[in-house]
């Protein structure tokens, strides 16, 4: 519908819809002197090729010109230019406000489509709302009293009552979920995706943390996944070492170090091998499994050495065998013993005692000797033994 000046016209209870034209595709006025009223009417769903999609005026000025839109929808139509719903040059105009339309605004951007419009826009030829960030949107406050200077390019929206949650890998080029929320959303009703990262050759990628907390939201928000490394597969590793400082550990003991060929991924539970052989006896003495460092563990990062091996350190003791004394002649001593006990006070219980109490020695045939020895080292295994299973024990108990 187009007005030309000098005219006076208006318009009530009609709704103009899907019609279009270059400037104006649903309502053009144009010329000095003309004045119209726009009442009770609906104006949508028009399009523009240029500007004006809903409502145009060109030159409205002069006594008594200009355009006055009362109760009236003026929304939802397209311009291809500038101005989707009003296109004012150098005319005068008064709007109703935009929330009473009692609307909802179709177009773009995301965050506000399907939202209730609340007020006019700006849109012009270099800045369209439809592609604005959130911060370059700005309200047209003057609806009421358009002065005839320059150019005005409207639209009927609405505020960004929605912002953007995403969540993306660490440096932003991968986004596991992007949704938009009402400010004022709780932190735990916002939809948390799983992350993933490929693995590579040697590591798989574990997900680790957010770069930041996930808060209520307030504003639009990114947040990026934080990824561990892990070997992709883990291996267990035994070494012994000596507690006796002046003794090496001989390949008799090294031989019975226990060799373990499972593969274990990460956080897989790694439990300590025993020894084929506890104890290892050597020409000068035998060596005695004390225990391990640690009894189990899990795979991962800390535990593991720069390839992936977890190791068991075993600790060995090592007992000297004791020299066999002589056996001491005792054939011509006779008297002289027997003199000599003759010479104890008889008073002196000490000496007695002493003496009674003192082992006798080693017989000619060495048989009290090899029976201390044998005993001697039985008593030591069984000591190492009994120390070994308690620290076993205890360290079960502690997990």
């Amino acid at each position: 519908m187009k007005m030309k000046s000098p005219a006076a016209a208006e318009i009530r209870d009609c709704t103009i819809k899907k019609n279009s034209a270059a400037v104006g595709g649903g309502v053009a006025s144009y010329g000095n002197f003309t004045s119209l009223t726009i009442d009770g009417c609906t104006i949508t769903g028009n399009e523009a090729t240029n500007c004006g999609g809903g409502f145009a005026a060109e030159s409205n000025s002069g006594e008594g010109a200009g355009t006055t839109i009362t109760n009236t929808k003026l929304c939802n139509n397209i311009a291809d230019k500038a101005a989707s719903d009003v296109y004012l040059n150098g005319s005068v105009a008064k709007l109703s406000a935009a929330k009473d339309m009692d609307e909802l605004y179709l177009g773009k951007p995301d965050d506000v489509t399907n939202k209730k419009i609340d007020g006019w826009y700006l849109d012009s030829e270099d800045s369209r709302f439809a592609t604005q960030a959130k911060e370059q949107r700005n309200e047209y406050a003057n609806y009421a009293s358009i002065g005839s200077d320059g150019k005005v390019y409207l639209v009927a929206a609405a505020k960004p009552s929605l912002v953007k949650i995403t969540f993306a890998n660490e440096d932003g080029t991968t986004i596991y979920s992007e949704d938009w929320y009402e400010i004022g959303t709780k932190a735990d009703q916002i939809t948390v995706p799983t992350p993933t990262k490929p693995s590579d050759d040697k590591y798989d990628y574990v997900f680790d943390s957010w770069h930041t907390t996930i808060e209520d939201v307030t504003g639009d928000a990114v947040y990026k996944a934080q990824f561990k490394k892990v070997f992709k597969k883990f291996s267990a590793k035994y070494t012994f070492s000596s507690t006796s400082s002046d003794k090496q550990l001989p390949s008799e003991v090294l031989a019975v170090l226990p060799k373990d060929t499972n593969n274990y991924v990460y956080n897989d539970a790694v439990n300590a091998i025993t020894p084929s052989q506890t104890t290892v006896d050597v020409a000068n003495g035998t060596w005695i499994f004390m225990g391990y460092d640690k009894e189990s563990t899990n795979a991962d990062m800390t535990t593991a050495d720069s390839e992936g091996n977890v190791t068991f350190t075993g600790s060995w003791k090592f007992v000297e065998k004791s020299d066999t004394p002589s056996a001491p002649d005792n054939s011509d001593q006779s008297g002289a013993n027997s003199t000599d006990k003759s010479q104890v006070n008889s008073n002196d219980k000490s000496g007695t005692a002493q003496e009674a109490d003192s082992p006798s020695p080693n017989t000619a045939d060495g048989t009290s000797v090899g029976f201390c020895y044998t005993f001697l080292i039985a008593a030591i295994v069984a000591l190492g033994s009994a120390v070994y299973a308690n620290s076993k024990i205890k360290r079960r108990r502690n997990y």
